[in-house]
């Protein structure tokens, strides 16, 4: 069952997705979840950030689906 995360004031969607999900790789999948905040590159305070279930290992997302200052500059 998803869960409700409420914002600080300077979070990223990867240090969300970190401490929420357990890795930063997986904040395409936390974006994915909340289209409609999507436009925010840095938090302000109390937005209700929907948490989703992940059921995939960190290793197995596909490096093309995260951002360019994501990707690996090696592959």
């Amino acid at each position: 069952m998803s869960k409700i995360y409420n914002s600080i004031q300077g979070d990223t969607w990867d240090k969300i997705a970190k401490e929420q999900l357990g890795s930063e790789y997986l904040m395409s999948e936390l974006i994915a979840a909340n289209l409609s905040l999507s436009h925010y590159a840095i938090m302000t305070a109390d937005l209700q950030i929907v948490i989703p279930d992940i059921n995939v290992s960190p290793r197995t997302i596909d490096p093309q689906l995260l951002p360019p200052w994501k990707r690996n500059s090696n592959g």
